[in-house]
């Protein structure tokens, strides 16, 4: 009974964290794509875009 006590006290501890996660992940993602549009940067562009476009590539 104890084992069981003490996964269900486990659980109880990370049941908040599994149902806010891809809340707070969505906030953050929403966050960059907010600050990549203030820069002026397309968020489906690589950050790097040159190295994906350009006369040199090596593909």
């Amino acid at each position: 009974m104890n084992a069981f006590m003490r996964e269900f006290i486990k659980a109880a501890r990370e049941a908040p964290r599994l149902f806010f996660l891809p809340l707070t992940g969505a906030i953050e993602a929403v966050r960059r794509e907010v600050d990549d549009r203030r820069c002026g940067r397309d968020p489906e562009e690589p950050a790097n875009a040159r190295s994906h476009r350009g006369v040199h590539d090596s593909r």
